[in-house]
């Protein structure tokens, strides 16, 4: 084809070579095999159209970017203010461009730009296909430097082995809003659903519901979200974190190495029973001089009701972190609900 309407191209990845910056691409119901590259460049691309492309209905009219496993999905590489709207992604491998034993990114794989990512579901994406110590991160999407929104979307049975769902890494600012990150796998040690260092996260209005971390190696912190290092900002607001897994400590949230985190109107509720404690929250530090800082205001920690000699199953802070919590309500969290450290 042309690539106009009458005579639409008949291959994606033509059509991205093709268009130049600031291009809209316009992309029909159907599984669109191969990896693709943005390199440079903004574009906007927007799926979900029927033939003819007169009706627009994602859900209905499905564009499915379907990997080929040995690399992302579809990789952004300072691609500027690039959309990408309304599509399945499925199927990717990750990307081995940082290193050729490093493997980030299974679906998507960002650097720079200010990317959004919208109403679009992120699957079955894996980084695990190197075996042997070789770094991963993002196994849905994986983003350094830059920006990035990530609103109204899906990212659910993703595998890497941190940040098994998202890997957000020395962004600038991002924003995770309005979405359902569910059942992907972190392998390694943390982050079973998101794994962030970020100088300006505002996450709001998600649902985080059975992910896990550390389940076959035995340890592992932050089976839904973890956020980590002292340059890391975070804002969590209206979310519900419910049924994740931590092999070690914090099912719900891990705040780590010096990061400071806000929390607001969370509803946390009904993860797991993590071994060491701190089911729901663990705020852990550096090192013991060192901690982490955890604001919770209007916040619900609920049904964690763990036995034995396990404490601080809604909050466990150690590392000399400290935790406010304000005009919130802690329930059937087990006898020892809070917990801290020597010198917390």
């Amino acid at each position: 084809g042309k690539g106009d309407k009458a005579k639409p191209y008949q291959s994606l990845a033509l059509a991205l070579r093709k268009a130049g910056s600031g291009s809209t691409l316009r992309v029909a119901a159907g599984t669109y095999k191969g990896d693709l590259l943005v390199k440079a460049r903004s574009v906007v691309l927007l799926g979900g159209f029927a033939q003819g492309f007169a009706v627009r209905d994602a859900q209905k009219h499905r564009s499915v970017l379907q990997g080929s496993g040995k690399d992302a999905v579809l990789t952004l590489l300072s691609a500027g203010k690039t959309k990408v709207d309304g599509f399945t992604i499925r199927g990717g491998g990750g990307s081995s461009r940082a290193g050729a034993k490093e493997v980030y990114g299974g679906g998507v794989y960002i650097t720079g730009g200010s990317v959004t990512i919208s109403h679009c579901v992120i699957e079955e994406n894996s980084t695990t296909r190197k075996k042997g110590e070789i770094q991963q991160a993002g196994g849905g999407i994986y983003a350094r430097s830059g920006d990035l929104t990530l609103v109204d979307s899906v990212i659910r049975k993703n595998t890497s082995k941190r940040g098994g769902g998202l890997a957000l890494m020395e962004l600038r600012r991002a924003t995770v809003k309005r979405n359902l990150i569910e059942d992907n796998i972190a392998v390694g040690d943390h982050g079973g659903g998101v794994y962030a260092a970020c100088k300006d996260l505002r996450f709001s209005h998600n649902v985080v519901q059975g992910n896990e971390v550390g389940r076959k190696i035995g340890y592992g912190w932050g089976g839904g979200v973890t956020i980590i290092g002292k340059m890391t900002r975070a804002r969590f607001e209206k979310n519900l974190l419910t049924k994740n897994f931590a092999a070690s400590l914090g099912s719900g949230y891990f705040i780590d190495d010096e990061s400071q985190a806000t929390l607001s109107e969370e509803l946390i509720v009904a993860n797991v029973c993590a071994p060491e404690g701190g089911s729901a929250i663990f705020v852990d530090g550096l090192d013991p001089k060192k901690g982490s800082r955890a604001a919770l205001s209007k916040c619900t920690i609920g049904e964690h009701p763990c036995g034995g000699a396990v404490a601080g199953n809604a909050l466990r802070a150690d590392q000399s972190s400290s935790v406010e919590i304000v005009d919130s309500v802690l329930w059937n969290n087990g006898k020892k609900p809070l917990s801290k450290g020597k010198r917390s």
